[in-house]
């Protein structure tokens, strides 16, 4: 239609009607509103949470934030499909929707937080500070606009999580879970079982001989869409990428340490660090500063928890990272403190906290120095989102090129009047592989690609801006449909095929045979002489396979001791193996692995306590959701449900 529109633009007569045309349309839009026009009832609300909407704009910047960190998590561009299949959508509106439910129930309970624990909460944190490891408000500025947040926005939303993990932690706290969950859970962590093994390689399953072309006719007919040929597309693409525009970028080690502090935060580069502590509150300053006072002494914080009847375990809440702290003072009061000291009165929503530290857990965190050489592409990619210069030349470059398209010209006329050339792809398959199997260098990649194959001949596509910061034009200026190739084109590959699965199904059975001797009692030793081939003992655990590899090890946790199993290897061999032994620790709890267990297991059971508690909030208060206008604001597609 938009071509339509073009040519008619082209002579004096269309642009008459044309004219007259849009003046109809204005008159219109003056006469009844614009806004009544596009307004279709509750299209804009995705979810109704107790009376309070949750609209499109707000699920659609949830959803791309989502998308974004998930990419950055990934190290690699994660589209709109892929993070569907994912389930990211169940996720945004699940999330958004239980925040919306503890909202409310904060409201009714009357919970707030001060100003300054608010603006503490906010300068502690990672992400905003500089490399002297101080708040850093030019970068606070600088987040907050990429995420489309003003400054006030931002600090309502911040008091709001901080309500929210107040209940969190009022409702589940720190769970201990039951002494049998942990022990079978070590055990079964630490389970360490002996094996012997042998390889068979693909080359003993023998010469595979060629057969008759009945056979591989027969094989060709019952596998004929595995030798199906794919759409091809002939595509016309423009792109003005950063690197492209001329505009010299440098990356500084304040730029470095910015995607590494989010790294960090993320998880990245190593666990983060844990601090152990006890917390004793005291409803009033006077009683507190009393108390702080006795507790400095050698025993005295001992001495103030017997004083108010309060058990050790009872005020032990245990090890946490500085952001599972749900008040920010108490999180910087217990990260200053050194192992085994007390802190002063600590102001807290519930009076005032005395905070001993018990234990620390410095953490794995790799330190800056050791991967500051791998960040350089990420810091780079991000300053090129960033840098004005870039994007004052794209929005001039996109201008010229949109205005020559609006004026009828198509887009190999209209990229030389922004300085562009247009590049021609002969073949491209929806797997982004030409003709000879070769991958085609795509701009944008998997992004480009998708939105290539979901375009058609004539269709008039906007500009794709890429994450690296480009902009990115195409058209399909021709579509070669998938076909059958016939038997006599395939043959070769048919062939092949054949051969490689027939030799994968004798090494199957030989391997199976030799299982079945093993388990009637031969020596694994003469069954490995007699097949040539070396036996080797070794010992694996679920997280340390050594060289039995993934599946092997799987198939060795599957069977009981003195039984023996045969696994595929990744090159097409066959593995072996006999389960020799199995041991497993008792339960200790100040191991690094204990520790772990327990504070993973406590917070999955904190979460299913939460979870049931929003739940019964969602029965409560009532939370409904329009799928639709949740299609809309996440770009359309379908929902998983």
């Amino acid at each position: 239609m938009l071509d339509g529109i073009r040519k008619a633009a082209q002579n004096w007569l269309g642009r008459i009607v044309l004219i007259f045309i849009m003046s109809i349309l204005i008159l219109s839009f003056a006469i009844w509103g614009i806004g009544d026009m596009l307004r279709v009832s509750g299209v804009n609300t995705v979810a109704n949470v107790g009376g309070v909407e949750i609209n499109v704009e707000q699920v659609r910047r949830a959803w791309m934030n989502s998308l974004e960190d998930l990419s950055n998590r990934a190290r690699r561009r994660i589209t709109s499909d892929e993070a569907k299949q994912l389930g990211l959508d169940r996720q945004v509106i699940s999330r958004m929707v239980s925040e919306a439910l503890l909202d409310q129930r904060a409201r009714k309970l009357g919970l707030n937080v001060s100003e300054a624990n608010v603006i503490a909460s906010i300068t502690s944190d990672r992400t905003f500070q500089g490399p002297d490891g101080k708040f850093d408000r030019l970068r606070f500025y600088d987040v907050l606009q990429r995420n489309g947040y003003s400054e006030a926005a931002f600090a309502a939303e911040q008091k709001k999580s901080i309500l929210r993990r107040q209940i969190a932690v009022g409702v589940a706290g720190e769970v201990e879970p039951p002494r049998a969950l942990l022990d079978a859970a070590y055990r079964y962590a630490t389970e360490e079982r002996t094996v012997d093994y042998f390889l068979l390689t693909p080359s003993m399953a023998g010469e595979v001989a060629a057969p008759e072309d009945a056979v591989l006719k027969e094989f060709y007919e019952n596998r004929k869409f595995e030798f199906r040929a794919p759409e091809y597309r002939k595509v016309n693409l423009v792109t003005a990428l950063p690197s492209e525009l001329g505009v010299e970028i440098t990356v500084t080690d304040d730029d470095l340490k910015a995607v590494y502090d989010r790294g960090l935060a993320a998880g990245r580069f190593g666990t983060l660090a844990r601090r152990q502590v006890q917390q004793i509150l005291i409803p009033t300053e006077m009683e507190a500063a009393a108390a702080a006072l006795r507790a400095q002494t050698a025993g005295g914080f001992d001495a103030v928890l017997a004083e108010r009847k309060i058990k050790p375990e009872d005020a032990d809440l245990g090890f946490k990272t500085r952001a599972q702290f749900a008040d920010p003072a108490i999180a910087a009061a217990v990260f200053a403190l050194k192992e085994g000291e007390v802190s002063i009165p600590v102001r807290t929503n519930f009076g005032f906290a005395l905070l001993r530290l018990v234990k620390i857990d410095p953490g794995t965190e790799q330190p800056f120095e050791a991967v500051k050489a791998s960040l350089a592409d990420e810091a780079r990619l991000d300053k090129l989102r960033r840098d004005s210069r870039i994007q004052s030349r794209l929005d001039d470059i996109q201008k010229k090129i949109e205005d020559a398209r609006t004026n009828g010209k198509s887009l190999a006329e209209a990229a030389p009047l922004a300085g562009l050339s247009v590049k021609a792809i002969d073949a491209l398959d929806a797997k982004g592989l030409d003709k000879a199997g070769v991958k085609v260098d795509l701009p944008g990649a998997d992004e480009t690609q998708r939105a290539i194959f979901q375009s058609d001949i004539g269709l008039d596509n906007e500009a794709l801006r890429l994450r690296e910061g480009g902009l990115v034009w195409f058209e399909i200026a021709g579509v070669e449909s998938a076909r059958d190739r016939p038997f006599d084109e395939v043959k070769a590959e048919v062939l092949l095929r054949w051969k490689t699965e027939e030799a994968a199904k004798r090494l199957r059975e030989k391997a199976e045979a030799l299982v079945k001797r093993l388990d009637a009692g031969e020596d694994f030793g003469i069954v490995a002489s007699d097949t040539s081939v070396e036996s080797i003992e070794t010992k694996i655990t679920r997280s340390a396979s050594g060289s039995l590899g993934a599946a092997g090890s799987a198939q060795a946790f599957a069977v009981p001791v003195g039984r023996s199993v045969s696994a595929a290897t990744p090159e097409g061999g066959r593995l072996v193996i006999r389960v020799k032994d199995a041991s497993a620790k008792a339960f200790e709890p100040d191991s690094p692995v204990g520790q772990n267990l327990r504070r993973q297991l406590s917070e999955q059971l904190g979460e299913d306590i939460v979870t049931q508690y929003i739940q019964k909030l969602q029965v409560e208060i009532g939370a409904t959701i329009n799928q639709r206008a949740l299609q809309s604001a996440i770009g359309g597609g379908t929902t998983n449900n």
